[in-house]
């Protein structure tokens, strides 16, 4: 076994422990048990749509609009921190035409 194989298979390994844990985490704070409901799911979204077609969402409580926006930043959260994990930077993407040439 060369050592760069070793190498990656360590990183490979070492990676997926973390993630392991990571997910664990996450599920068991969620307290989800496992793959979510299909139907569960359509019927959500066919009461979100009658909700907002027949005027419910005017009378949304601001205990109710909290917890949506609660619901929002750790949807927006986890997409960001996949974003980081995706590109291994969390700085973001490198834009053609941003980088400092030198000249001020």
């Amino acid at each position: 076994m060369s050592a760069a194989f070793a190498k990656a298979t360590n990183f490979l390994v070492h990676n997926s422990k973390i993630a392991l844990s990571f997910t664990s985490k996450v599920f068991s704070s969620a307290k989800l048990t496992g793959i979510p409901d299909i139907n569960a799911a359509t019927q959500g979204y066919s009461s979100f749509v009658n909700g907002i077609t027949s005027g419910a969402w005017r009378k949304v409580t601001i205990g109710q609009a909290g917890e949506l926006v609660g619901a929002g930043v750790t949807i927006g959260g986890f997409f960001l921190a996949g974003e980081m994990l995706g590109r291994w930077s969390i700085i973001g993407y490198k834009i053609e035409g941003t980088e400092h040439s030198g000249h001020h």
